[in-house]
C-alpha cells in the first residue's frame, strides 16, 4: 500500500465544454438537462455535404489575450485555436490548484498535451488571409503545444525532457495521464499538467463519421443510450459486410486540463490517482471496421482489475462503463 503522502492527486482542474465556458457551467447544464448539442452555422451551412448537423461547440474559440501571456500578436492570430485554448486552461488548471504562476515559474513541472484530429488546421488555412505568412506554419503545429505551455509559464522539466505532445487518437488524454503519473513516480518531475482538446471544425470529417454510422441522427445528447431514435441499435453495416456499431453519439468540443501531485505538496485534493493504465485496440483490419465486443469487455475489465491489484486496492467491485 503507498502512503499517503506519496500518492498522487488531482489538485487543479479546468475545461471548456459545449456552451459551457468551465466545469462550473458544464454542472448548471447537465443539473438542468439542458441540452449541449445544437444546429447553427458557426462552424459550417448545416445543409452541406448533407452531413448531420447537430454538434456540441464551445462558445468563443477565437478570444486569447496575447500580451498576458507574452505571445508576438503576429503568431496569435495564426496560431492554433486548440494550442490558444490548452494554454489558457493550463494555467486556469494551476490556479485552480491554490498555486500562482510565480510558485511554479522555474519549477521541475511537466507538460502532457494531447490533441488527435487537426481539423482547425484546415479551417485556419482556408479561412486566414496569411496563408502564406511563415508564422502559419509556426501557429499550426500541434507538436509545440506543450513546449509553449512550459515556455509561457517558466517551467524547467527535467533536463528538457519533460514536455509532451501527445496523439494516440482520442486516447491521447489517458495516454498524457499516464505518462505523468509514471514520472512523478519514478521521481523525474515533482508536479505535471495535463491536458487534452478536441474541437470540431470540419463537415468533412462528419460526413465521414456518418458513414461510419457513428453518430446519432437527432441532435439530442444521448451517449449511453440503447436506442437511436427508437430504434433498436444493431451490429451492422451497409460498407463490404463489416461489423459496425450504430452510432449514439454526437461530435463536439470539449478541452480539459488538470495539475497533477503529490498529496503532500497539494493545497487541493480532488482525488487520488491510483493507477493509470492506457490501451489501442486495434489489429491489421483497423478498429474501426473490426470490432468484437465481448473480446473488448474482457480486455478492458482484466486491464483495470491488473491496475487496481497493482495500486494495492484489490478487485473492481463496481460496474464499468466506457465512454470513448
Amino acid at each position: 500500500m503507498f502512503d499517503r503522502k506519496d500518492e498522487i492527486v488531482i489538485s487543479g482542474i479546468a475545461g471548456m465544454f459545449p456552451e459551457c465556458d468551465n466545469a462550473e457551467e458544464l454542472s448548471e447544464l447537465l443539473f438542468n438537462k439542458t441540452n449541449g448539442i445544437t444546429i447553427d452555422s458557426r462552424r459550417w451551412t448545416p445543409s452541406l455535404m448533407g452531413a448531420i448537423c447537430g454538434t456540441g461547440k464551445m462558445k468563443n474559440i477565437n478570444a486569447f489575450d496575447a500580451t498576458f501571456f507574452g505571445v508576438n500578436n503576429i503568431l496569435a492570430d495564426v496560431m492554433d485555436p486548440m494550442t490558444r485554448i490548452l494554454t489558457e486552461r493550463a494555467v486556469e488548471a494551476v490556479v485552480d490548484a491554490g498555486l500562482s504562476l510565480s510558485d511554479v515559474s522555474g519549477t521541475n513541472v511537466g507538460v502532457f498535451m494531447g490533441s488527435a484530429i487537426g481539423e482547425t488546421e484546415i479551417y485556419m488555412l482556408n479561412t486566414t488571409s496569411k496563408k502564406s505568412d511563415p508564422y502559419t506554419l509556426l501557429g499550426q503545429s500541434r507538436t509545440m503545444q506543450a513546449n509553449r505551455i512550459s515556455s509561457m509559464l517558466n517551467l524547467t522539466g527535467t533536463a528538457g525532457n519533460s514536455f509532451f505532445a501527445m496523439d494516440g487518437g482520442w486516447l491521447c488524454g489517458a495516454n498524457g495521464l499516464h505518462k505523468a503519473k509514471q514520472m512523478i513516480d519514478d521521481g523525474h518531475i515533482s508536479a505535471a499538467i495535463i491536458g487534452t482538446i478536441n474541437l470540431v471544425m470540419s463537415p468533412e470529417l462528419q460526413f465521414q463519421s456518418q458513414g461510419l454510422n457513428r453518430l446519432n441522427k437527432s441532435n439530442q445528447t444521448k451517449p449511453f443510450s440503447s436506442n437511436d431514435n427508437n430504434n433498436d441499435i444493431m451490429w451492422k453495416s451497409e460498407i463490404a459486410d463489416r461489423m459496425l456499431p450504430t452510432g449514439t453519439t454526437d461530435r463536439r468540443d470539449v478541452s480539459c486540463c488538470s495539475s497533477l501531485q503529490r498529496a503532500s505538496d497539494a493545497k487541493r485534493s480532488y482525488g487520488t490517482l491510483l493507477n493509470v493504465k492506457s490501451t489501442v485496440f486495434g489489429d491489421r483490419q483497423g478498429p474501426l471496421i473490426n470490432r468484437d465486443r465481448r473480446r473488448f469487455q474482457i480486455a478492458a475489465v482484466g486491464r483495470l482489475q491488473r491496475g487496481r491489484r497493482r495500486s494495492g486496492h484489490g478487485r473492481v467491485r463496481r460496474s464499468l462503463r466506457v465512454g470513448h
